[in-house]
C-alpha cells in the first residue's frame, strides 16, 4: 500500500561550564472511511481516561508552537520544521536536572508537560503504543568521564526519563563517533549527524542530552504515482517554479475550511490514528499571517471541525533536511537563568553549570508512498458537494502537523516556504 515514510527529529543540549560556549551546526537544510465521519466533528478528541496525558500533551503543542513562530521570524522565508514532543521530551530532563529559580523557570515554560515530569513519561508510552505506524522515542545522557559529576543523580535521572547512561571522554573524537552511532540506529540512518550540533569533541564539555523520534507510516489512502508530475509551485515572491507534484484522486476526506484558510487529514495506517493536517492560507493570506493565527488552541478549534468530504489533493513531494539553534527563541519566551552563569544545575554536579546550547536536527520526506512531515496548499472551496468535489491543490507555502489523535500531541510542525528544500 503506497504510505508515508517517516518523519526524524533529533533535539540535542549540552550544558556546560559557566562561560563557555557551543556553536550549533549549519545543516543543508488519508482516506476518511464511514467510521471516521461519525466522529468528524472531533476527529483528534483524546480518550478522557487520559486526562494527565491529555494535559501534557497540550502544554507540549503551546510550548511547540511558540517556539515554531519565533523561529519563523528569525529564520524569514526558509523552511522550518520541529518536533514539538522531542522539544519537550528535552527540556523535561533539563528541567529535573536543575533546581531552585532555574527549575522553576523551566517548569513554567513546561506547563503541564513538566509537572513532576511523570505526565510526559506516560505521554511517551502511550505514543509507543502505537500499531500502525512506527513511532520509535529515544533519549541520551552522555556524561565527560574527564570531569566530575554526580554518577548516582545522573543515572536516576537516566533511569525516571528511560535515557541511555553513557560515560564518554567528551574531547575524544571516538565520543563524537559514539553519539553519531547512537542517533543514527535510534532513526534507521535518517540522521547520521549529532555531534557537530552538540559541539563535540569539547574537553570542557561536562554532560550532552539529546532525543529522537522517528515516524514511518503508511498512508491510509495513497497516492497514485502514475498521476504524479510537474507542477507549479508559487513562492512568497509570486516566482513559479516547477516542482515535483503527487496526486490524489477525490475520496472522502477529513476537510474543513474558513475565511483564512483551509485545512484537510491525511491518515496513516488502518486505524487512521496518526495523520498529517494540511493548512493552506486562502486568498492573499501570507504564510507568516496564518502561523501567527494559528496557535495551538486555534489548532484544537480547527481540527475539531472537520468533516468528511470528497476532495482532491494535489501535494508537494520533497526532501528537507535542517538544523536549527533554539537558545534564542527559549531566551525570549522566558528562559533566563539556564543560560548564564546563575544557571543552579546543582543535582547532578558540583561544578557550576550552564545551558550552551539547544538545537533541532530534522529530516523530512514526501513521497507517494510516504513522507517524514508533509505540508499542503489550498485550491477551490465550495459549500455546495453536489457541485462536485473539492481540489486541495497546494501550490503555494503551507503549514503542516503530524498529530496522534488519541492524545492530541503534535509530533511535528512545519512551515514549507519552498518544496525544493
Amino acid at each position: 500500500m503506497p504510505g508515508m515514510r517517516a518523519g526524524v527529529v533529533a533535539a540535542v543540549m549540552v550544558l556546560g561550564a559557566c562561560g563557555s560556549a557551543v556553536e550549533p551546526s549549519d545543516l543543508a537544510t488519508a482516506e476518511a472511511p464511514e467510521a471516521l465521519q461519525q466522529q468528524a466533528a472531533s476527529p483528534l478528541e483524546p480518550p478522557p481516561a487520559d486526562a494527565r496525558v491529555v494535559d501534557t500533551a497540550r502544554a507540549a503543542n503551546h510550548l511547540g508552537f511558540a517556539v515554531h513562530a519565533g523561529l519563523l521570524v528569525e529564520h524569514e522565508g526558509l523552511n522550518v520544521v520541529i518536533s514539538p514532543w522531542s522539544l519537550t521530551a528535552l527540556l523535561a530532563i533539563v528541567a529535573a536536572a536543575a533546581e531552585g529559580e532555574t527549575a522553576a523557570e523551566l517548569e513554567t515554560l513546561l506547563g503541564d508537560a513538566g509537572g513532576q515530569h511523570e505526565g510526559h513519561g506516560r505521554l511517551a508510552d502511550s505514543l509507543r503504543s502505537a500499531t500502525s505506524v512506527q513511532l520509535r522515542l529515544a533519549s541520551g545522557l552522555w556524561v565527560n568521564s574527564e570531569l566530575g559529576a554526580d554518577d548516582a543523580e545522573l543515572a536516576a535521572l537516566a533511569e525516571r526519563f528511560d535515557a541511555q547512561l553513557v560515560s564518554l571522554p567528551l574531547g575524544e573524537a571516538s565520543a563524537a563517533t559514539a553519539i553519531d552511532q547512537w542517533v543514527t540506529e535510534q532513526t534507521d540512518g535518517m540522521i547520521r549527524d549529532l555531534a557537530e550540533p552538540l559541539g563535540l569533541p569539547d574537553p570542557q564539555l561536562p554532560l550532552a542530552v539529546a532525543t529522537a523520534l522517528a515516524f514511518v507510516g503508511d498512508w491510509t489512502q495513497g497516492f497514485d504515482e502514475q498521476a504524479s508530475g510537474p507542477g507549479t509551485f508559487t513562492l512568497d515572491d509570486g516566482v513559479d517554479v516547477e516542482v515535483p507534484m503527487m496526486r490524489r484522486t477525490d475520496t472522502p476526506t477529513l476537510w474543513f475550511a474558513d475565511a483564512d484558510l483551509e485545512v484537510v487529514r491525511l491518515a496513516y495506517g488502518e486505524d487512521e490514528r496518526f495523520g498529517m493536517e494540511v493548512f493552506l492560507p486562502v486568498g492573499d493570506l501570507a504564510l507568516e499571517d496564518l502561523v501567527e493565527q494559528l496557535d495551538a488552541d486555534r489548532w484544537v478549534d480547527l481540527v475539531q471541525q472537520f468533516r468528511a468530504t470528497d476532495v482532491e489533493v494535489v501535494l508537494p513531494s520533497f526532501s528537507l533536511r535542517s538544523s536549527v539553534g533554539l537558545t534564542g527563541v527559549l531566551e525570549e519566551l522566558g528562559v533566563a537563568r539556564a543560560f548564564g552563569a546563575q544557571a543552579e544545575f546543582g543535582p547532578i554536579a558540583d561544578a557550576p553549570l550552564a545551558l550552551t546550547e539547544v538545537a533541532q536536527v530534522t529530516f523530512v520526506e514526501v513521497t507517494e508512498q510516504g513522507t517524514r512531515a508533509a505540508a499542503a496548499s489550498a485550491g477551490s472551496i465550495g459549500d455546495d458537494d453536489s457541485a462536485g468535489p473539492l481540489i486541495f491543490e497546494v501550490d503555494r507555502p503551507f503549514l503542516f502537523t503530524v498529530s496522534d489523535r488519541d492524545t492530541g500531541a503534535v509530533l511535528l510542525l512545519g512551515a514549507i516556504h519552498d518544496p525544493r528544500g
